[in-house]
């Protein structure tokens, strides 16, 4: 049974304020880049892909949180294996250790919380709950760790030795990801500022002499050239955060 991914859900709130923001964004790029209100209006159609962009990326964002906290799950899984424990009661077990360090809305807590309950209340295995876990989470860290666990079970491996050494792997798997965040993470910050920039430069000229770019905007060259360096901004931009993204 496939379940549906893990993605970020804004509530009906923050919806309404994400897209009023992009589109009080692209209002202000539709008068910086044409100083008229029917461009403003017009480009404001481009809200709901924005706020689509956005939350991919919060998906993105809660992906990869979910993934580094997996990290602390399994050392709670190792040590339980060690001490005797099955799967489940495993599972149970690791929910307490891993409030003490995300509290109740952390992402792993949740997962495990939502596993439980359907443990208890549908008497669905253990192992299709992973599955389930792990199609959800979109990490392949995970999803190799739940292959690894089943197919250990299902052959009657030793699932300590097995389960230890695959922590081993994944933790530092899951470490040199977060390293080459860390070092994206300047580049990514550049990109932002490097698309804001222009937009800056044109409002400052807006604002301190106006009458300098009212060529721009009173013949058909210069509105070309305008929505050419629009087009260029936005698929550099784009362009740009693509390169960034890392997929594992």
């Amino acid at each position: 049974m496939k379940s549906e991914p893990l993605f970020y859900q804004p509530t009906d709130l923050e919806k309404m304020r994400i897209i009023g923001c992009a589109a009080a964004l692209w209002a202000g790029v539709g008068f910086l880049f044409y100083r008229s209100i029917i461009a403003m209006i017009l480009l404001t159609v481009l809200s709901w892909p924005s706020y689509r962009h956005y939350i991919r990326l919060r998906s993105e964002k809660m992906q990869a949180a979910l993934a580094d906290q997996f990290r602390d799950l399994l050392y709670s899984l190792s040590a339980s294996f060690s001490a005797g424990r099955q799967m489940r009661e495993a599972l149970i077990e690791a929910i307490d250790h891993l409030r003490l360090i995300y509290g109740d809305r952390g992402l792993i807590t949740l997962e495990l919380l939502r596993i439980e309950h359907r443990m208890k209340q549908s008497g669905t295995s253990e192992d299709e709950l992973l599955w389930e876990f792990a199609s959800r989470s979109g990490s392949r860290d995970i999803i190799n760790f739940v292959d690894v666990c089943s197919v250990c079970r299902q052959t009657g491996g030793d699932i300590v030795r097995v389960v230890t050494k695959a922590t081993q792997l994944l933790i530092s798997q899951i470490e040199m990801r977060r390293e080459v965040r860390k070092l994206t993470a300047q580049k990514r910050y550049e990109t932002t500022v490097i698309a804001l920039l222009p937009l800056v430069l044109l409002a400052f000229l807006q604002i301190t002499s106006p009458a300098y770019l009212d060529v721009m905007y009173q013949s058909g060259a210069g509105r070309i050239l305008m929505t050419l360096a629009l087009f260029i901004m936005a698929a550099a931009y784009l362009w740009s955060t693509r390169l960034c993204r890392i997929n594992w």
